[in-house]
């Protein structure tokens, strides 16, 4: 396998609160930021999906919804995608059919899937085991872990998206190695400034055997931007974390 560079970003967009206004500024800063991947959550308008402008948009449709409100955005074409919802979840998350979107294409001729996820929400903020919210998504994290499973394991993975488990949780680390996925953001160093920051959303790769990758990772759009009507927001109330794979 060559030699290559991959970039790839993972953002909850947040789908409330002026959502039209905040992702013509988010497919503003993608277009800077210019990652190969970029796996999106909370998008669950189809007719929003053209404000970010992008060469090419792959999501489940769902009459006018998004399936997940999951997009994944390439600079390449899409070979193939499926999406697959949560058999898990609760009531009041239904509408949102959370899951994870699969999209295989290919970065300088060499095979590629990509997973973008968003698992259901720890409402409690409590990760123990017995959490009525953590043991449901220990469901999730095992169908996640079944899909990739299924990538052969020749060809490159990314597993990117909202968690909604801290990457230092034992039921996370455990799920990485069953999978055998590596971060490329490390929380244990959270950023610095004023937003609050949760370490649930992340960048995992997995390379083909041989294959040794140099990963680093920083967070974006973290700051305040002027949307439309001259008010400054954030772009959402996640950060995002784009990742940089080399090999």
């Amino acid at each position: 396998m060559p030699g290559g560079r991959m970039r790839v970003l993972t953002l909850n967009c947040l789908f409330r609160s002026r959502p039209r206004a905040r992702l013509r500024v988010i497919g503003r800063l993608l277009r800077e930021v210019d990652p190969e991947v970029s796996c999106l959550q909370e998008i669950f308008l189809r007719r929003n999906v053209g404000l970010l402008m992008a060469a090419h948009a792959t999501y489940s449709q769902w009459g006018p919804f998004v399936h997940g409100g999951l997009v994944t955005l390439t600079r390449t074409p899409v070979e193939s995608s499926a999406f697959e919802v949560f058999r898990t979840g609760l009531w009041f998350e239904w509408g949102a059919r959370k899951g994870l979107l699969i999209t295989r294409l290919r970065l300088g001729g060499r095979p590629v899937t990509v997973i973008n996820t968003h698992l259901l929400a720890n409402y409690d903020e409590d990760w123990a085991r017995g959490n009525r919210y953590a043991r449901k998504q220990l469901d999730e994290l095992s169908q996640l872990a079944s899909a990739v499973r299924r990538v052969p394991n020749e060809e490159f993975l990314v597993v990117a998206g909202d968690f909604n488990v801290p990457l230092s949780s034992p039921q996370f680390a455990e799920f990485m190695a069953a999978c055998s996925l590596t971060p490329a953001f490390d929380w244990s160093q959270p950023p610095t400034g004023e937003r609050r920051t949760l370490a649930i959303d992340n960048v995992l790769y997995r390379a083909p055997a041989g294959v040794a990758v140099r990963a680093h990772a920083e967070i974006c759009m973290s700051e305040l931007v002027q949307i439309e009507d001259g008010r400054s927001v954030y772009p959402s109330d996640h950060v995002a974390v784009v990742g940089e794979l080399q090999w």
